[in-house]
């Protein structure tokens, strides 16, 4: 990598050796980043076998997130989103098996405090779904308990509702993502809305019938 020559002026502030501008969000990670912006570190050494305009196989590659994020603005009948302020939790029905273990699989992307992850194909049964579905809605009659729903393949998708203390309801998630030996993980929660659960509910009856 040939470096540039510094910008005039700038001597106290640490210049990106890429793209010779100041580094300021990242500026403690300067070093990690070997002396670059985040970005400029990812064009340079992990994105190089893609063209710049394209994604790459990174999860948290800059095109995956502006390519994929988008799907979520608006709802069909195979789509849902949770949101929670900038935050969201968003599935997509993307194909079902009826035969054998009557399932479904989701593509879901999860975006909190910055962080964002996307699985393509995460399997919920059939079964669990309906059982989450029925406990979930249990919870909000009597304002006591928790539930939660897994994916078939351990520990890639987790999503817990409880009741919390003061009568509001909690959601916790997990979603890992695997591609080409990388691993993308996200973990977190938030206070949801009645009007969320239900929703997310009706959202969840749904689909099944597409089985």
């Amino acid at each position: 990598m040939k470096l540039r020559k510094p910008l005039s002026g700038c001597n106290s502030m640490k210049i990106c050796k890429r793209c010779n501008q100041p580094v300021k969000v990242f500026e403690d990670d300067y070093d990690v980043f070997e002396g670059m912006h985040w970005i400029c570190f990812h064009y340079e050494f992990e994105h190089r076998d893609y063209d710049p305009d394209e994604p790459c196989d990174d999860p948290s590659c800059p095109w995956n997130r502006i390519n994929e994020k988008g799907i979520h603005i608006f709802e069909y009948d195979r789509s849902h989103t949770i949101r929670n302020k900038s935050d969201f939790i968003g599935l997509i029905l993307t194909e079902t098996q009826k035969e054998y273990y009557p399932s479904i699989s989701f593509r879901i992307d999860i975006e909190s405090f910055n962080n964002y992850v996307v699985n393509k194909s995460v399997w919920l049964e059939r079964d669990g779904i309906l059982s989450f579905t029925e406990e979930t809605l249990k919870i909000e009659r009597e304002r006591t308990g928790s539930t939660t729903i897994n994916s078939m393949s351990p520990e890639e998708f987790e999503l817990i509702i409880s009741s919390k203390r003061n009568g509001n309801m909690n959601l916790k998630y997990q979603l890992i993502s695997q591609q080409n030996g990388r691993k993308a993980m996200i973990v977190g929660e938030f206070e949801i809305e009645w009007e969320e659960i239900k929703s997310l509910c009706k959202y969840f009856k749904d689909v099944v019938s597409f089985i």
